[in-house]
């Protein structure tokens, strides 16, 4: 099977907000990456693939601990300015058409998945919607845009309920998930 990849970096001074990204993708469950075939939920996010950072390991064949102090912190400076990769599933296009009422419903459908997972994206924006020819059951090549797929992107607001993740109150949470489903429903009133 072949997919396309999605590789995002972290632009200065968003290194902290792409590692909490990282963290929120590591923390869904499979069934929002995947989908579930026993039920009718299609994917609501892309696959996670990971999130790596530059390495310390080794420089010029030597290993950091043989560096002298000079040569260390060259090599820390080089490392600071080199962005983490977040790997994704590259699953679609922005999405900046028009909404209209079945395709809001789809979205409305994948965020409630989300927030059923206890998960809020954090910023609600179309931008942060990808689409993709659908519908995803059908192969490939009978696919098209009259059923388009939807996915929710770009986790680094994102939060959960989960204290080990990115951990916002249940209460916060609720207001969060409440004013994530207004603002779909503002997009098709505009």
């Amino acid at each position: 099977m072949h997919g396309a990849v999605a590789v995002k970096i972290a632009r200065p001074g968003e290194r902290e907000m792409l590692e909490d990204e990282g963290k929120i993708y590591n923390a869904f469950p499979r069934k929002l990456q995947e989908g579930c075939s026993q039920t009718p939920i299609p994917p609501v996010v892309p696959k996670f693939y990971g999130y790596y950072v530059p390495s310390l390991a080794e420089f010029d064949g030597k290993a950091y601990d043989e560096l002298n102090d000079e040569e260390k912190d060259h090599v820390r400076c080089m490392i600071n300015r080199i962005s983490p990769i977040l790997l994704l599933e590259q699953c679609g296009e922005q999405f900046s058409g028009t909404v209209g009422g079945a395709d809001r419903e789809k979205i409305a459908a994948l965020l409630s998945h989300l927030h059923d997972a206890n998960f809020v994206q954090g910023s609600m924006y179309k931008r942060n919607i990808v689409m993709q020819p659908g519908p995803l059951t059908l192969p490939q090549t009978q696919r098209s845009l009259r059923e388009p797929s939807f996915r929710i992107i770009d986790f680094g607001r994102g939060k959960c309920c989960n204290p080990k993740v990115n951990y916002v109150n249940k209460e916060d949470w609720v207001d969060e998930a409440e004013h994530e489903r207004n603002k779909v429903v503002e997009w098709t009133l505009r």
